[in-house]
């Protein structure tokens, strides 16, 4: 798998979309609240084989304190703070190896999610058009996810070709890729 033009942005997928893959899937991230506040699918895209894959993101959330910063199926984007900061509603990790810092933590890249998605049910996110405090939280996300897109590429092609191997999902948190393939353009 490689990123779409060969570089890491963040592109919106389609609510309607969304919807229809969930019908079939009910691991892909779906919220129908999103619809009316218009909170977007953000993630990356990549391209495999042809078939472009949605890697989505998704918000910090508490339960997130007790996993791994990165594994197989997932990459927690962070960033290393003092261990004095304290901003309201933000979601911290302690840091194991160093007891003057910790790590903030901004949101997932879920690969266990990832999607196939057809060309016309995404679009780029343009970061300049958005709302200066979300400008700067997908800044810092996009910067995390460039010094890792090694490893998300390599991830995510390991989960795909292990998913298309045994010809379904591979645990019960994973969306069905292949069976997603087979509803994408219905």
């Amino acid at each position: 798998m490689q990123f779409v033009n060969e570089k890491i942005d963040f592109y919106e997928i389609d609510f309607d979309y969304m919807t229809h893959l969930y019908k079939h899937d009910n691991n892909v991230y779906y919220h129908s609240s999103y619809k009316s506040k218009l909170k977007p699918y953000i993630g990356v895209l990549l391209n495999n084989n042809g078939n472009k894959y949605f890697v989505p993101l998704t918000s910090a959330k508490p339960k997130h304190i007790n996993l791994k910063l990165i594994t197989k199926d997932y990459l927690m984007i962070n960033k290393l703070v003092d261990v004095n900061e304290q901003e309201k509603k933000a979601i911290y990790k302690t840091n194991p190896e160093d007891n003057t810092t910790k790590y903030r933590i901004t949101s997932m890249l879920d690969l266990r999610k990832m999607i196939p998605v057809p060309e016309d049910k995404y679009k780029k996110v343009e970061l300049a058009s958005l709302d200066l405090n979300y400008q700067f939280l997908l800044y810092e996300e996009h910067r995390f996810c460039i010094g890792k897109q090694d490893m998300i590429k390599d991830y995510a092609n390991k989960l795909y070709e292990k998913t298309k191997s045994k010809g379904q999902r591979i645990s019960k948190f994973h969306c069905d890729y292949v069976l997603l393939e087979s509803i994408m353009s219905l």
